[in-house]
């Protein structure tokens, strides 16, 4: 668990076991797991080729990953990760960044739950692909995952999908940061008269302030934006 920072799980690739609170579910593309700071949480991988991702807010537990991992430049994953278990760095870690493991506590059995709504307040939940509140605009569908209701006003998290053709108009956001993530298709974003193509697994980073706008290019185009 972590003292400080919500655990954020978004399935993108393969099945993704997640759990939170003494629960937990299967993730398919496209489910997700939310766990507010000091929940105990677990995940484990399902598929030969398994992907989530999410937020991680305030910034710092990132280092995490430089402190215990190995540094890597291969292809997507390697067939043998031969590299020592980093037990001793799981120990400098629950120092460094607020954490705490639990290696003996039992992790909970995949069950299955409605997981069709947001809670509206702060606690862990489950919530399938395609649920949750949900909106057109601008000829895309936005999917809402997480408002500020289940983050204490530090998070937002929508899922934003469409067809080729639809466009948002320039804008900016003055105090909201917003980052992008592209899931399935092509997303051309203009972010202060510089153009950039997205296609599946590329990110994007919007500063506040930065005038932007964007387009879909794909007969399906899917993206997370989290802000």
């Amino acid at each position: 668990r972590h003292e400080r920072e919500p655990a954020y799980f978004l399935g993108v690739r393969g099945r993704v076991q997640g759990g939170a609170d003494g629960e937990s579910r299967i993730l398919n593309p496209g489910d997700v797991a939310s766990v507010p700071a000091g929940v105990l949480h677990a995940y484990q991988f399902h598929g030969h080729y398994s992907q989530f991702m999410g937020p991680i807010a305030p910034a710092g537990w990132d280092r995490f990953f430089d402190l215990t991992g190995t540094p890597y430049e291969g292809p997507a994953y390697p067939q043998v990760d031969d590299s020592p278990p980093p037990f001793a760095k799981f120990g400098m870690a629950e120092q460094q960044f607020g954490m705490k493991y639990f290696p003996e506590a039992p992790y909970p059995e995949a069950g299955e739950g409605p997981d069709d709504t947001l809670p509206g307040e702060q606690r862990a939940y489950f919530l399938r692909a395609g649920e949750g509140p949900r909106h057109t605009l601008h000829g895309h569908v936005c999917f809402q995952l997480m408002t500020g209701a289940e983050s204490g006003g530090q998070l937002g998290m929508t899922v934003i999908e469409g067809p080729r053709g639809p466009a948002t108009p320039p804008h900016l956001h003055q105090r909201t940061y917003e980052a992008v993530y592209c899931l399935d298709g092509r997303l051309r974003f203009r972010v202060d008269g510089e153009e950039h193509l997205l296609t599946r697994g590329d990110f994007l980073s919007i500063p506040a302030g930065a005038e932007h706008s964007y387009a879909m290019e794909a007969h399906l185009t899917r993206f997370a934006s989290m802000y």
